[in-house]
């Protein structure tokens, strides 16, 4: 392993503990047919939320705590 190489590895670990995902409870609704299964996909919080997931900077936390959503903090992941 190079010396750039191990860098770069260094650089991507920090980077990805820089973030923290944050997760919008699934909305489950019983129909005639089955249950319906509803993920957010939307923006909050200047935040864009896919499948109702979104990595958020560790810093812009605050804005999520003490609401409905599901914070997963460092280990898992």
């Amino acid at each position: 392993m190079s010396n750039t190489d191990r860098l770069e590895m260094i650089k991507a670990y920090y980077a990805k503990e820089e973030k923290v995902k944050v997760e919008v409870p699934v909305f489950i609704s019983e129909t005639t047919k089955g249950k319906v299964h509803r993920y957010f996909n939307g923006t909050r919080a200047g935040y864009q939320f896919k499948h109702g997931i979104a990595w958020v900077d560790r810093k812009d936390l605050h804005k999520f705590r003490d609401q409905h959503f599901i914070i997963h903090e460092e280990g898992e992941n």
